[in-house]
């Protein structure tokens, strides 16, 4: 029973191997992949939009308003999470064939060396500030996101679409 499930699973493996395979060989896919490019650099631009305006609402949540957007600062989530979609597209082709243990390096290999360590920094600081916040006493505010919720948020905000931003980088790198 055993063997039969496990030849069930291992053939469309092959098959899909084998496609991708010929699919890396074959120029039209090549020239298709270069026409990704633009839309690459789109989405990064965005990306870092978004991390500039997610800075500015962390920093005028100090100063207890809801910075840039005002009471649109909610947008920043969809955003956040829009961004992932082209960011895991990038990803999926610069870790195509690259083992596990180098998947890390593979996935920022068009940023410079630095970039890592800020993405580390940014993610503990997300962690710190989101512990924080909750952690603090609730201040009600107005609007759908008071500034204490802004605090909370932003530092995840500013993590995602940093780490966005370098994998789109990076695969714009890779496109050209």
């Amino acid at each position: 029973m055993f063997v039969k499930q496990a030849t069930v699973l291992w053939v469309p493996l092959g098959r899909m191997r084998r496609f991708r395979d010929n699919w890396e060989r074959n120029p039209r896919m090549q020239q298709a992949a270069s026409r990704t490019k633009p839309w690459t650099i789109g989405f990064a631009v965005l990306a870092a939009v978004g991390f500039a305006l997610s800075i500015a609402a962390h920093v005028a949540s100090f100063q207890g308003s809801q910075g840039p957007l005002g009471r649109y600062t909610w947008t920043l989530h969809m955003g956040a999470l829009f961004i992932c979609i082209p960011a895991a597209l990038a990803a999926r082709r610069l870790l195509r064939g690259v083992p596990r243990k180098e998947q890390w390096k593979a996935l920022l290999r068009g940023c410079p060396a630095w970039t890592k360590y800020v993405l580390y920094g940014l993610v503990a600081y997300a962690l710190v500030n989101f512990g924080i916040f909750l952690m603090s006493p609730g201040k009600g505010g107005a609007g759908l996101m008071p500034p204490a919720a802004v605090r909370g948020f932003s530092g995840h905000w500013m993590a995602i679409y940093a780490m966005a931003f370098a994998v789109l980088y990076s695969g714009a790198k890779e496109d050209g």
